[in-house]
């Protein structure tokens, strides 16, 4: 009969032949070896939501002295934690653990029949683990957070740790598209596959939007930990120009760990509170609830964990237009971008939301929206779901193309 389908078994044949030929999905295991802050925070995060999304499919590595190791039985998955020390080891009883490690990891992934590798984040311990990863079927995809390193940020130990990792990888993720785009520029014409999704946001979506008064005092905070990088001196000067121009209508708040500027000293500055010590995890919920407008001065930055925070929160933001920044804040729809880096910019930014309470509540409620969306971790693992069946699909990459590679992106930015 013409235009008929032959059916076996109530299945559309030409529906069975395509489901014969498509490629069995890859096992993944979502790696991590960091012990405290923004690693193991987003590892959990990452591994969690690609277990619900495939729960038969998935295995977890970590370090058995992550801050986040209670929370890892949740998963409801195979998982692995090993004990590794915090910096390289300087013995040879330490070397002996970090090769017993080492040995066991590889040993849970082929035991697990792990087909791609994805590492969440660097960690030190990279340098040792990376080559290890990978296996004769086994494809490694590392998540790359920062193309290139921070000011202050870059060390021996860290570069080797890049090196080794790109030089196992078969794949870069990026957690934003502006830092897929600074990656690919950097790789000039290497064949290295490069991907991106998003930072997923942190916490469970506030079920109402914020609201703000036009005549309540506001408050700014800044979270995290504070690196020269992050603009904090910017932000204090900002704040005393928001100070001259309107009494009494901010106060400015700032938790975090770190050597604070000393031009403009913010102990001179009236109506700024400082807590310079390291914030527990516990301690997060109510400094949200305590911050009216989150403030990201940062001068340069591919992606903000803070602002993934602040989404769920529906905190509404102010961030400078550097790096993934922008795109965090244009695409969630969460809040304002100066139109420039200075402190006379950032403090424009901040009193157009303040002085808009309507507006304000419309950025609260569309960062919700993005933490329940199109920011969730649920679309970030259909994201690297993608990126995993990809990179299974393809040939390994080849040596000469990961040490190019790992080359081009452990090198001294230009100054």
């Amino acid at each position: 009969m013409t235009g008929a389908c032959l059916r076996v078994g109530g299945v559309n044949a030409e529906t069975e032949a395509l489901r014969v030929q498509e490629p069995r999905p890859p096992r993944v295991a979502v790696v991590h070896w960091g012990s405290t802050g923004g690693g193991p925070l987003f590892h959990l995060h990452l591994a969690g939501a690609v277990a619900v999304a495939a729960p038969h499919r998935t295995v977890v590595c970590s370090s058995a002295s992550s801050d986040q190791r209670a929370r890892y039985a949740v998963l409801q998955v195979p998982h692995q934690s090993v004990d590794l020390p915090s910096d390289l080891p300087r013995s040879p009883r330490g070397w002996l653990g970090v090769i017993r490690a080492v040995a066991r990891v590889r040993r849970f992934l082929q035991r697990q029949h792990v087909d791609v590798v994805v590492i969440a984040m660097e960690s030190p311990h990279l340098f040792l683990l990376a080559p290890f990863l990978r296996g004769r079927r086994r494809r490694v995809v590392f998540g790359l957070h920062d193309p290139d390193f921070h000011p202050g940020e870059r060390s021996m130990v860290k570069v080797a740790a890049r090196f080794m990792t790109i030089a196992s990888s078969d794949g870069l993720l990026t957690w934003s598209h502006a830092a897929e785009v600074v990656l690919r520029k950097k790789l000039q014409s290497s064949k290295m596959a490069c991907f991106s999704t998003v930072h997923g946001a942190y916490g469970r979506p506030a079920a109402q939007p914020r609201t703000l008064d036009a005549n309540a005092r506001v408050t700014l905070g800044f979270f995290g930990r504070i690196q020269p990088y992050k603009g904090v001196g910017m932000l204090l000067s900002a704040f005393q120009e928001l100070s001259a121009a309107t009494v009494d209508k901010y106060r400015l708040v700032i938790y975090g760990e770190g050597e604070l500027p000393v031009d403009p000293d913010p102990a001179t500055i009236g109506d700024v509170e400082l807590y310079n010590r390291w914030i527990a995890d516990s301690e997060v919920p109510s400094l949200l609830r305590g911050i009216d407008i989150m403030v990201l001065p940062y001068l340069e930055a591919s992606q903000s964990g803070v602002l993934a925070l602040a989404l769920a929160a529906g905190v509404p933001s102010v961030a400078t237009p550097v790096g993934g920044l922008r795109e965090q804040i244009e695409d969630s729809g969460a809040g304002v971008v100066a139109e420039a880096v200075s402190p006379g910019a950032l403090a424009d930014a901040v009193q157009r939301l303040a002085m808009n309470p309507d507006g304000y509540r419309s950025l609260s409620a569309a960062a919700l929206n993005s933490a329940a969306g199109a920011y969730s971790w649920e679309r970030v693992a259909v994201d690297v779901d993608a990126v995993a069946r990809s990179v299974h699909s393809r040939p390994a990459a080849s040596l000469l193309t990961r040490l190019r590679a790992a080359t081009l992106l452990s090198r001294r930015r230009p100054t």
